[in-house]
């Protein structure tokens, strides 16, 4: 079974990575002062949720369907281009939100801080973590346990800033009331210790060189310098 779910895992991983500006950029709005901000409404919430966190077969989540239909057709990619654009020029003149990955991490984090039934929650969010530990990866020998907040001993390592102060949806009921995919990744038996990760490190970096083409792997330039 933790093969299958490592697998799920992944496969969900590399298609947000592969396509977050379908996934962000259509709910993307802006003040008129250049402000920018997610309009995300309960149903996206609740198909991201299952697509992540349920033993759906990814491909077969509407989350997966929906965004694939977005994919082929030409005037909703081509607008999600031009908002992709315009905010990488808004980013030159003043800080905002990158919209990534994490964005839509966050985003869901913040929707199950709001549901009903703590235990199970408690569980969806130590499942979520796995996400923020894989997004955090960068292909270096720097180890970072901590999944959507940083522990003490990642500090030292680096910093980031988690938006605690968004107020969490209050929307209370979810579809998804557990599963053995949530069940597998938060049973703390299950991860490594060195990482706290049902993932080794150098599963993540396999992921990492797939999602971004032409890297060389880091212990591998050490190997190239000391010959």
């Amino acid at each position: 079974m933790n093969e299958v779910i490592k697998n799920e895992f992944i496969n969900r991983y590399v298609f947000l990575y592969e396509n977050v500006d379908l996934i962000l950029m259509p709910y993307v709005k802006k003040t008129l002062d250049n402000k920018v901000y997610l309009d995300i409404y309960k149903e996206f919430l609740d198909d991201l949720e299952l697509f992540l966190l349920s033993d759906i077969p990814f491909e077969e989540s509407n989350f997966y369907k929906k965004i694939t239909a977005l994919s082929n057709n030409p005037e909703v990619v081509e607008k999600c281009k031009n908002v992709r654009t315009y905010l990488i020029e808004l980013r030159k003149k003043k800080y905002i939100d990158s919209f990534d990955v994490k964005t839509i991490l966050q985003t869901l984090r913040n929707y199950i801080l709001g549901q009903y039934n703590r235990g199970v929650k408690d569980k969806k969010l130590l499942a979520l973590d796995e996400y923020f530990r894989f997004n955090r990866y960068r292909n270096s020998s720097s180890i970072l346990k901590g999944g959507a907040i940083l522990g003490y001993e990642d500090l030292g390592i680096f910093c980031e800033r988690l938006r605690n102060e968004d107020i969490p949806f209050r929307f209370k009921r979810s579809y998804l009331l557990d599963s053995n995919f949530i069940s597998y990744i938060a049973d703390k038996k299950n991860h490594y210790e060195e990482n706290n990760s049902i993932f080794t490190e150098d599963e993540k970096q396999e992921v990492y060189l797939k999602t971004h083409p032409g890297t060389v792997p880091w212990n591998k330039k050490i190997l190239k310098k000391d010959n």
